[in-house]
């Protein structure tokens, strides 16, 4: 089970789709993801993939996920299992990728900053792992992000892109 604004569910549901022992389920926000990202996620025909599109933000699809996981009476014996930023697995492929970037631009020996294009937490919480573990970083930029919790960590700059600087 996840929540998408975009990528991650056409990824899971790729990855997915030919398992005969799992249903996924992915949520996403109605008229919120690409036209592109819509139909990589839709237009799967198999039969244990369930795409729903929610009237609201990612935020309330994620809210929905985790609300599924704190009362799991409904599964009559059987388990979910997360595959958005809520996933250890992911965070820790994603710092895999935020550290060789670092390293094609030039890190250890220089800073290096980064752009996330999505407003996912889970994708710069990875990059501030990847920071945490040695990865020399000036700064990520990002689209806003309402939820996220972590702004008292990083220092805001005055850009109208959200702009964190680990300390």
């Amino acid at each position: 089970m996840g929540a998408t604004s975009g990528d991650t569910g056409s990824a899971a549901i790729e990855g997915c789709r030919h398992c005969d022992n799992l249903d996924i389920f992915i949520l996403h926000p109605h008229n919120r993801v690409s036209e592109v990202q819509r139909r990589q996620m839709t237009s799967v025909l198999a039969d244990n993939v369930f795409n729903i599109a929610i009237e609201g933000n990612f935020d309330d699809a994620q809210a929905m996920v985790k609300a599924s996981f704190a009362n799991q009476d409904f599964l009559n014996g059987t388990r979910l299992v997360a595959v958005n930023s809520i996933n250890w697995a992911r965070i820790m492929a994603q710092i895999v990728y935020y550290v060789a970037a670092g390293v094609a631009l030039g890190a250890p020996q220089r800073e290096v900053s980064f752009c996330v294009p999505s407003a996912n937490f889970g994708n710069v919480f990875a990059g501030y792992m990847a920071y945490k573990m040695g990865l020399p970083v000036k700064q990520f930029t990002s689209p806003p992000m309402p939820t996220i919790f972590c702004t008292a960590r990083w220092r805001l700059t005055t850009s109208p892109r959200k702009s964190w600087r680990p300390r």
